[in-house]
């Protein structure tokens, strides 16, 4: 048995358990616009909140599927410039980023929180049961897990067996 490995089952579920919530939320945001396009346009009778939830359920789907994209390392990375870098440096530079990057999403984390709970007492326009806090919250909650998936990448190839 491998010294780390309850660590690897830990970030199995953790994996999973991310993808079944981007695959709930894209599939409740597919369903209730094309039930929005039907009831608009069949029925003639529009669903007055179905564009500002769609919109919070697409804010949610950006976010965590930029935290997927984090684990799974699909980001766009513009490499032209490295390859006239020399490999011991280039090692060097990609460590820079990664920290300018976990900096960065820190940043987000921390103005994403205080936006997020400014606007926990005002109600969505069209859907006065729902905070527009929750929706704000996929920023930090976003950051933090796109922080959390880029040790995971930076780690990766350093944790002994």
């Amino acid at each position: 048995m491998k010294r780390w490995s309850w660590l690897a089952g830990v970030e199995k579920i953790y994996d999973y358990a991310m993808e079944m919530i981007l695959i709930v939320l894209f599939s409740a945001m597919i369903i209730l616009m094309f039930s929005e396009v039907v009831a608009r346009h069949v029925l003639n009778s529009p669903i007055i909140w179905s564009e500002e939830l769609g919109r919070m359920l697409f804010i949610w789907c950006i976010f965590l599927g930029g935290a997927l994209a984090v684990s799974k390392k699909s980001h766009i990375a513009v490499d032209y410039f490295t390859q006239f870098i020399p490999t011991r440096l280039g090692a060097r530079v990609a460590v820079l980023v990664n920290f300018l990057v976990m900096a960065a999403l820190v940043f987000v984390l921390i103005m994403g929180t205080q936006f997020a709970a400014m606007n926990f007492g005002i109600h969505a326009y069209s859907i006065p049961f729902v905070n527009l806090g929750w929706a704000y919250l996929a920023v930090p909650f976003g950051a933090l897990t796109m922080f959390v998936n880029l040790l995971r990448v930076v780690f990766q190839k350093s944790l002994p067996d």
